[in-house]
């Protein structure tokens, strides 16, 4: 409850609510994570913005071709709830991991909004696929669709329904903008997709 309100927490319940969102799932809403991974079955390159432990990419890496091009954008340390854990480290096992299943892994640690991120993802788009999952405040994760979301086919957003954050704002300027959507909302976070033509 404590997490949920944003209050302090005790290291002890620091670490419980850490056991709990490094798991094969992640922070990830098991249904809405399948629905999307039936989406995006075979694609041959994948960007992830925001990959935290590594999870949600290791699940889309499962699904893609084999020796799949991953790449992710993150900043390799916890904000929030998880400030002051070396995310960094885990994802770099991660990273390895999937080199070691013979994809082309590789990951980029640095704020997404800079451009030294930005050009190092566009030179390997575009993309089949990409998935937004960082910055969830308003202007970041609109600063994320604008910097990314032309590098791939199809852009994937988490927490288009998570009334803790701001994305549910973005995903409903894209909905009405007239972009090709879909979705799926089955607990509090969600996840939407957007189908581009012009990629």
């Amino acid at each position: 409850i404590a997490y949920r309100l944003g209050l302090p927490l005790s290291s002890r319940m620091k670490e419980r609510v850490l056991d709990g969102l490094n798991k094969q799932f992640g922070q990830q809403n098991e249904r809405e994570l399948a629905w999307m991974l039936q989406r995006i079955g075979g694609v041959k390159s994948i960007l992830e913005v925001g990959s935290c432990f590594g999870q949600t990419l290791r699940a889309m890496a499962d699904v893609a071709a084999p020796h799949a091009l991953i790449r992710s954008v993150d900043l390799g340390a916890g904000v929030g709830i998880l400030g002051g854990v070396d995310t960094g480290k885990l994802l770099s096992a991660t990273i390895a991991e999937l080199c070691g299943r013979g994809y082309d892994a590789s990951v980029r640690f640095g704020d997404s909004t800079h451009a030294d991120a930005i050009n190092w993802a566009k030179q390997y788009s575009p993309y089949d696929f990409a998935f937004i999952d960082g910055d969830h405040s308003y202007e970041g994760a609109k600063a994320d669709w604008e910097n990314y979301g032309s590098l791939a086919k199809i852009i994937g957003f988490h927490d288009i329904a998570n009334v803790h954050h701001d994305v549910s704002k973005l995903w409903a300027e894209i909905k009405a903008s007239g972009a090709r959507t879909e979705e799926i909302v089955e607990s509090e976070m969600g996840i939407g997709l957007v189908f581009r033509t012009d990629v």
